[in-house]
């Protein structure tokens, strides 16, 4: 049996709402290190987006900046 680690999505608090649904979102950009990124998708639809996905273990390696975020884990689809 494989074990599959949690995926998570790190949401960037805007302070505001003006986005309305759609927000900012911080993710491993691989051998580029860590970035935010506007999400043209609404937070549901960002959860199915696996470019934004992330590990507890990239989080805990991750620039403090990432690792105070709140991470919203990714529930797979049985």
């Amino acid at each position: 049996m494989t074990t599959v680690d949690k995926k998570y999505v790190l949401p960037i608090p805007t302070g505001t709402d003006k986005l309305g649904e759609y927000s900012f979102y911080a993710w491993s950009n691989g051998d580029y290190g860590w970035v935010q990124t506007f999400s043209y998708y609404t937070h549901s639809q960002t959860l199915t987006e696996d470019k934004l996905h992330v590990t507890k273990a990239q989080i805990a390696a991750a620039p403090d900046w990432v690792r105070i975020l709140k991470p919203v884990e990714v529930k797979e689809d049985d």
